[in-house]
């Protein structure tokens, strides 16, 4: 099977945005190749997670995020699959929280030598920061810091300067510059980067974890056509992240959830449906409100996405 073979069956069943301008741009192959490829990988344990793979028109894979510890070897299969030498153009990542950069550390420390990876972009804080705003996640981020130094070509992705990828761009919105870093109540959440990533003809929003402080952080520095976006990927996932209102800057047709089942109904175990703490019932109620109706959501597999 060739690529362009391998393409139309993917991983798996794509699933076609519908009654949208992404609907189209789905649906719609230029000259018998999408613009972009795009892979919502499945938690491979009982956690929340985020991952993503993209592969673009010119070849070139890009990762973004990855996942826990215990999504490592899944990823790294899928990563396989699509470039069997193990290429990864670049790895993206939106913070250094484990259920985001474990993965990669993980496959650094446990495979030294399976994957050739290029850039790394990544902008965190430093363990003295996390130290004294978020103790709990100290030492983890200190492991996750001490395995990509041992990567070579790790930088801060220069924000507001397009990443040219055949016919798709990526581009960082923001950095740690932004925000400020001293006010009461920060967390590593409020330091996830925002990335937008453009096909001729689709916008997609990557969010992070991002909450209010850091939305805050960006709303008014940037114009609100730079929110705007065909598919979103929901803050925090879909539960307790950006507001509202950043919402409706976005206004999507189409929402991307790093949600597993139980926090996608907010239901504790045995407890029932939207009994928990978790806040996601509350979003998807505001994505309806809004006329959005078409949702991936990990809890559901993985899921592949074709755009133009």
């Amino acid at each position: 099977m060739n690529r362009r073979e391998w393409l139309k069956t993917g991983l798996t069943a794509a699933a076609p945005l519908l009654g949208s301008a992404a609907a189209a741009a789905a649906d719609r192959e230029i000259d018998g190749k999408p613009a972009l490829t795009l892979w919502q990988l499945p938690n491979q344990s009982a956690t929340q997670m985020e991952s993503y793979i993209l592969l673009t028109d010119s070849d070139q894979l890009v990762v973004i995020d990855g996942g826990m510890k215990q999504d490592a070897d899944y990823l790294l299969k899928k990563i396989r699959e699509i470039h069997p030498d193990g290429r990864v153009d670049y790895w993206l990542f939106t913070h250094i929280h484990l259920d985001h950069a474990h993965a990669l550390a993980t496959i650094v420390n446990r495979y030294p030598d399976v994957l050739k990876i290029g850039q790394v972009y990544c902008d965190f804080p430093t363990p003295e920061w996390i130290a004294r705003f978020e103790a709990g996640s100290h030492d983890v981020s200190v492991e996750i810091l001490e395995a990509f130094a041992k990567l070579e070509n790790v930088t801060k992705m220069p924000k507001g300067e397009p990443l040219r990828l055949g016919s798709v761009e990526i581009t960082a919105l923001n950095d740690l510059d932004d925000l400020d870093m001293e006010r009461p109540g920060m967390t590593i959440n409020d330091t996830s980067i925002l990335y937008r990533v453009k096909t001729p003809e689709t916008t997609i929003l990557f969010l992070g974890d991002l909450e209010p402080r850091g939305q805050e952080a960006l709303v008014g520095k940037l114009p609100a056509e730079a929110f705007k976006a065909d598919v979103v990927q929901m803050a925090h996932h879909g539960q307790n992240g950006v507001t509202r209102e950043f919402y409706d800057l976005v206004r999507p047709t189409a929402c991307l959830w790093c949600a597993p089942e139980w926090l996608w109904d907010n239901n504790p175990p045995g407890q029932g449906s939207d009994t928990g703490p978790w806040k996601t019932v509350q979003t998807r109620a505001w994505m309806n409100e809004m006329g959005v109706r078409k949702h991936y959501v990990i809890k559901d597999g993985l899921i592949k996405l074709e755009f133009a």
